[in-house]
């Protein structure tokens, strides 16, 4: 990352960088996962595919998309107590 000489935009730009490429592709691969299973169950029971299983197939979408939810509300509290404490107040 190049340094802008803001301490806002420079301080730990390489992870917040990385940890918003997870948290993207996290919500992605559980909207994948849970529109072809939805999908797969609406066209009918492919192969093995029974109802169960893509049930699983949609409650594995939803607990993807809510881990990268829940992964973005950590990262950014992270980076922010991390600023705090570097930039913070000096008492």
């Amino acid at each position: 990352m190049s340094d802008t000489g803001n301490p806002i935009f420079d301080f730990r730009a390489g992870f917040r960088v990385t940890a918003a490429a997870a948290q993207r592709w996290l919500t992605r691969l559980g909207l994948i996962v849970a529109a072809l299973s939805v999908i797969a169950w609406i066209v009918g029971r492919v192969g093995t595919l029974t109802s169960e299983r893509a049930w699983i197939g949609v409650l594995s979408g939803v607990a993807l998309v809510l881990s990268g939810v829940a992964w973005g509300y950590y990262w950014r509290w992270k980076l922010r107590e991390d600023f705090r404490k570097t930039y913070g107040p000096k008492a």
